[in-house]
C-alpha cells in the first residue's frame, strides 16, 4: 500500500522507480526519455510523496497500524545509466557519485528533523519555483568536499496543495536573514536571529540546534581556517 502510494507520485510526474530496497525507494527522471523539465517534476515528485505519505500515516494511526515515516534525498547531476548487469541477469539502473550522494543526503534528515533535504545543484535553479533554506555546510559520509544542504519546503505558487504555507514562508524568511549573519561569523546576531526562527517554530529541531551553536561559537569561536562544514552531520 506504502508503495503504491509512492510509486504513483514518481510516476505522474514522469520517474521511474529503479528499484526496492528494503523499505526504501530509489526513483530517476530524464530517462529513459530526455525530459528537459525533469528537475521540476522530480522536486514536484518528492513533495506530492511526502502529501501522499503524511496522508497515509494518518490511515494507518486510524486503523491500529504503525505510520511510515519517509525522509527523501534529491540531486541531480551525470549519471552511467542503462542495461547493465552479467549474461544472465540484466538491470536497468543509474550509477555514479551523484546517486550516491543522493542517497547520502536522506539520512541527513535525522539530523535536522526534516524530510526532505536536496542538493545544490536541486536548489539553486529551482530557487524561483520552489521554496528552500539552507539548513548547513555539511560533508556527509563519503564525500569529500562541504556541501550546501537545502530543505525543500514547498511549491512558491498558492494555486496548487503542494504550495508552501505561509508559516513555513516566514520561517524561510527568519532563517534566511540568520544565516547571514552565520555565514559572516557575527555569533552574536545570529544566536539572536536564530532564537527569532525558535520563537517562530518552537517544534524545529534545525532552529534549535542552530542557535544552540551560535550560542557555542559566542563563547568558543571556531579557528579562522574553519571552512564553515559542520563534519559531525550525516555521522
Amino acid at each position: 500500500e506504502y508503495f503504491e502510494a509512492m510509486s504513483a507520485a514518481i510516476h505522474e510526474t514522469g520517474g521511474i522507480v529503479d528499484k526496492f530496497v528494503g523499505d526504501a525507494i530509489m526513483a530517476i527522471w530524464n530517462a529513459p526519455t530526455p525530459d528537459p523539465d525533469h528537475l521540476r517534476r522530480s522536486c514536484v515528485a518528492v513533495l506530492a510523496c511526502k502529501q501522499a505519505g503524511d496522508a497515509l500515516m494518518t490511515h494507518f494511526e486510524g486503523t491500529g497500524r504503525t505510520p511510515f515515516f519517509t525522509r527523501f534525498g534529491l540531486h541531480t547531476g551525470e549519471a552511467v545509466i542503462g542495461d547493465v548487469g552479467s549474461s544472465d541477469r540484466v538491470q536497468y539502473s543509474a550509477f555514479g557519485a551523484m546517486v550516491n550522494l543522493a542517497a547520502r543526503l536522506e539520512p541527513l534528515n535525522k539530523t535536522y528533523g526534516t524530510q526532505i533535504v536536496v542538493s545544490e545543484a536541486v536548489a539553486t535553479p529551482m530557487k524561483g519555483q520552489f521554496l528552500f533554506r539552507r539548513l548547513d555546510r555539511v560533508v556527509p559520509v563519503g564525500v569529500a568536499q562541504p556541501i550546501n544542504a537545502y530543505e525543500l519546503m514547498g511549491v512558491l505558487s498558492e494555486s496548487t496543495a503542494l504550495a508552501a504555507t505561509a508559516r513555513q514562508r516566514q520561517l524561510a524568511k527568519l532563517w534566511a536573514y540568520a544565516i547571514t549573519f552565520y555565514d559572516d561569523r557575527d555569533w552574536v546576531s545570529a544566536a539572536d536571529a536564530f532564537r527569532a526562527c525558535v520563537a517562530h517554530a518552537p517544534e524545529d529541531s534545525a532552529a534549535a540546534q542552530m542557535y544552540e551553536r551560535c550560542q557555542t561559537f559566542v563563547k568558543a569561536p571556531p579557528p579562522p581556517e574553519w571552512d564553515g562544514a559542520d563534519r559531525r552531520r550525516g555521522k
